[in-house]
């Protein structure tokens, strides 16, 4: 199982617009493991001054909402 960032970027309206993150190669940035991806967004999470907000989503997953 594979799985992704998600940046949830805050519109001018208020709406969040999930971003999926994307490598050097603007490829979509995959991870083997859920850890390996959940210690990626905890660094972006700390790091994060604008307020964005990153989550792990499995891929396949569907969103709710």
């Amino acid at each position: 199982m594979s799985y992704v960032i998600i940046k949830e970027v805050k519109s001018i309206n208020g709406q969040t617009l999930p971003v999926i993150l994307l490598d050097t190669h603007s490829d979509v940035m995959e991870f083997d493991t859920r850890e390996e991806a959940d210690r990626m967004v905890d660094i972006l999470n700390i790091n994060s001054d604008s307020g964005h907000n990153y989550r792990v989503k499995k891929i396949g997953e569907r969103e709710e909402g």
